[in-house]
């Protein structure tokens, strides 16, 4: 019975991180489109090109899994260098209070999310840690438990 504590409490570890990252990824879905939409005027082409190869927006986003959601924003990351080239590109987007406003709170998002990443992935790692051990694996297998995704870091996290 302790051991079967243990491995709900690692696993509700394990979901409260990933809640707080998820509202940060939220965040940083809402702000996206919204520096997309301001910039499209400007930046056509771009946007346009940019709105394809983001493949979320909220509508349906709460409904997928833990590791469908790691995905799409590790897609998400690797734009995001494009979404911050659209002010170096055309620095007119920078006239634009509301862009200007956007993009700050873009930046300190991705700060935040860059912590979250950190602590989420401590928590999957001391879970599946745990899982190997026994009787952690016998109960884990008995509640046929998921495996959760690592969240891909980059250079600078």
């Amino acid at each position: 019975m302790l051991e079967l504590k243990i491995f709900r409490d690692k696993k509700k570890l394990v979901i409260n991180n990933f809640k707080l990252l998820n509202k940060n990824f939220s965040k940083r879905i809402e702000l996206v489109w919204k520096i997309i939409n301001i910039a499209k005027p400007i930046a056509k082409l771009e946007c346009e090109a940019l709105e394809k190869e983001i493949k979320v927006d909220n509508d349906g986003y709460d409904e997928l899994s833990i590791n469908n959601k790691i995905v799409i924003n590790e897609e998400l990351d690797m734009s995001m260098k494009k979404i911050y080239f659209l002010s170096t590109a055309y620095p007119e987007v920078l006239n634009n209070q509301k862009y200007v406003k956007y993009e700050k709170e873009l930046v300190r998002c991705d700060k935040r999310i860059a912590k979250c990443k950190k602590k989420y992935n401590n928590a999957v790692k001391i879970y599946e840690n745990r899982k190997q051990i026994f009787p952690t694996n016998l109960i884990a297998w008995i509640f046929r438990d998921v495996n959760y995704k690592y969240y891909k870091l980059n250079e600078k996290e």
